[in-house]
């Protein structure tokens, strides 16, 4: 019988979704082969022309918004002007806008967005907050501001039998209490957020569809004597998927701490009031896929919601209530979801308002609360999570302790048959482990089966001289290629009492399993017991405050003929006058990088030669634009030149924008 290696899991297992850093130690004396921190940007761009171009110039300053109109949510104010009111029209000449805001007269928070809307955040509920936004042109003017004044309100809990209400306001980013986080890629992390996001958690990545899962301690158990028909519910406020992405809501039978399903297949559009059946979910499970896709004839966003169910959970009746269409999601700004279990199926609202049904009602009356967040293809993911709760039994999280430091290990292939003298451990005692495990299988080729008969290989874990059985995590579970499978696996007190632990995982695979597998995540959650360490030495779960960089509108340019009019690729131009459009797309930045940085100005170079320098902070810094410069390239060689275009922004900090183009001059 042979045996593979699997994995070998990573040390200091309580660290999830952080960041490395590498410091180089010099002992006090100067590293010599250092190179040296380049020049800061500029932050001020001076106008400059050179001999026959012709500069764009700033013309009147942008109208101000004609009306503005603040919404109240929880510790929050959604401001909302322009062509995102009914009836409404953007300001005349304006690429972006300037928000101020703040209380007892003093507007101490200011930033720039592309859309005619923002959400405040962090504000305190009751206080009369005033607001002003200030339409921006393409060279920093401002308009004069429209104004309103309003009050937060503050945040209930979801409902009336509470079993876990975190607003992420607490001394740690993550509770390590009450939450666990996972990053399969390994690259993104819980942080608190800076200014207007300093009351609520942001998960951050920046691997575009690397998904991003929180596990609640807690456990998620239906009140089976509620009178109304709502067993229990989840709730989370959070401005995702955004307009891009995805947020899923898993209710899981199992300790698990990540599980697949179909988030890589677009949101099925199954009959409303019916449950999609997805086989790649564990068995009982039950999902709520919330998509957001940017439409391609459009380029509006749209949500879409589905209720998912794994195989053997129990259907009912379609459920029959009204459903009501799903408003257009708006980027940056908060939606409280709801997934209500009721006795006739599930129901998701939308701050309140009935959207998704799925008629299926769970047979287990405890689940384990998972909350996937997944960004788009492009650009980094940011996530603003400002409450998750739970209504129905009152129930609490287990007690946490520090688990001891695990390290890798050399794996020593077992003589075959060895897995039969696998342990199942039956210690759940105070001082031992749960050691939650999950690993992906995939063929060694595409016709090579997973599983023989019906039945997957044996997995189990390795601690000192002692295998462990490593079961799946849910029964009935089936092993599919490239789909999260998790296992766990129970540790005996009398292994755990180190500070550090060799630990390997192996897959017992005859050679009649032609199959090979990964380990993707693993977490050790210990019972607290006498020799164990207090909760207030339990590893962190989150990064503290981690700034999120401003970054500046999308650049690019294209080269126009005389006449004003595109270039065919290949086509020579002729000599004379040339136009060079240049496009600074704030919604595509801000969709892209979330935080918009000012723009102070730009610089074109012909052939590394200046061409022109503009300045966009006229009344302020810029935020978007466009603009046109003309020149005559006419004494220059035949053949293809080079443009290149540099955007600088108005703070330190900020990382330049480039943008190249080109174009053939004929003879």
């Amino acid at each position: 019988m042979e045996r593979r290696r699997l994995a070998v899991v990573l040390a200091g297992l309580v660290l999830v979704g952080g960041a490395v850093a590498v410091l180089r130690l010099t002992n006090g004396a100067p590293d010599a082969t250092a190179t040296p921190p380049p020049p800061p940007l500029p932050t001020v761009v001076k106008p400059y022309s050179a001999v026959g171009v012709v500069a764009p110039l700033p013309g009147d300053p942008p109208a101000a918004p004609a009306r503005l109109v603040l919404t109240p949510g929880p510790h929050r104010l959604l401001a909302s002007w322009g062509s995102t009111l009914a009836g409404g029209h953007d300001p005349q000449g304006a690429t972006g806008y300037d928000i101020r805001w703040g209380t007892s007269g003093s507007l101490t928070n200011e930033k720039l967005v592309a859309e005619p809307d923002a959400e405040l955040n962090g504000l305190d509920p009751g206080a009369a907050t005033r607001v002003e936004v200030r339409s921006v042109d393409g060279f920093g003017q401002r308009s004069a501001p429209a104004t309103a004044i309003a009050r937060p309100e503050s945040d209930g809990p979801p409902g009336a039998d509470s079993a876990l209400v975190d607003h992420f306001d607490g001394a740690k980013v993550l509770d390590p209490r009450l939450w666990r986080m996972t990053s399969p890629s390994n690259c993104a992390q819980a942080s608190r957020g800076t200014g207007e996001d300093s009351a609520r958690l942001v998960i951050l990545s920046e691997c575009g569809r690397g998904a991003a899962t929180l596990r609640a301690r807690t456990p998620f158990r239906l009140n089976t004597q509620a009178a109304n028909g709502e067993l229990g519910r989840f709730t989370i406020d959070t401005d995702a998927p955004g307009e891009s992405g995805e947020l899923d809501v898993d209710l899981v039978p199992g300790p698990v701490d990540t599980v697949d399903g179909s988030t890589n297949d677009p949101v099925g559009t199954t009959t409303p009031g019916i449950a999609a059946i997805d086989p790649y979910l564990p068995p009982g499970t039950v999902r709520v896929r919330i998509a957001a896709n940017i439409q391609a004839d459009t380029n509006q966003p749209l949500d879409t919601v589905e209720v998912a169910a794994g195989p053997n959970t129990p259907l009912v009746l379609p459920v029959s209530r009204q459903l009501h269409a799903i408003p257009a999601p708006r980027l940056g700004v908060s939606v409280r979801w709801d997934v209500v279990v009721r006795t006739d199926g599930i129901e998701v609202l939308r701050d309140g308002v009935p959207v998704a049904a799925g008629n299926v009602v769970p047979s287990w009356t405890t689940s384990t609360a998972l909350v996937e967040f997944t960004g788009s293809t492009v650009g980094q993911m940011h996530a603003g999570v400002s409450l998750i709760g739970f209504g129905g039994a009152r129930m609490s999280a287990p007690p946490v302790a520090a688990s001891p430091t695990l390290v890798p290990s050399t794996f020593v292939v077992l003589s075959p048959g060895a897995s039969r003298g696998a342990i199942t451990s039956t210690d759940t005692g105070p001082g031992s482990g749960q050691l939650r495990l999950t690993v992906v299988a995939a063929p060694n080729t595409p016709a090579a089966p997973l599983t023989v008969n019906g039945v997957a290989p044996n997995f189990q874990v390795s601690i000192g001289s002692q295998t462990f059985a490593a079961l799946p995590a849910i029964p009935d579970t089936e092993l599919l290629p490239e789909v999260r499978y998790p296992l766990v696996a129970q540790i005996p007190a009398k292994l755990l009492t180190g500070a550090s632990l060799p630990i390997s995982v192996s897959m017992d695979v005859p050679s009649k399993y032609p199959a090979e597998a990964d380990l993707v995540q693993a977490d050790l959650e210990l019972t607290p017991g006498p020799h164990t360490h207090p909760a207030s030495v339990a590893g962190p779960t989150g990064a503290g405050v981690v700034p999120v960089p401003a970054e500046l509108a999308v650049l690019a340019a294209r080269v126009l003929n005389a006449n004003g009019e595109p270039v065919p690729n290949g086509q020579p131009l002729p000599r004379g006058r040339v136009v060079l459009e240049i496009t600074m797309d704030g919604l595509a930045g801000q969709r892209a990088a979330w935080t918009l940085a000012g723009v102070a100005g730009f610089e074109v170079w012909l052939d590394n030669n200046e061409l022109v320098a503009v300045p966009t902070a006229v009344g302020g810094p810029g935020v978007a634009g466009v603009w046109r410069v003309a020149f005559d390239p006419s004494q220059g060689t035949s053949g293809m030149h080079v443009i290149d275009i540099r955007a600088f922004g108005a703070a330190h900090g900020v990382a330049f924008g480039e943008a190249f183009t080109s174009f053939t001059l004929g003879t």
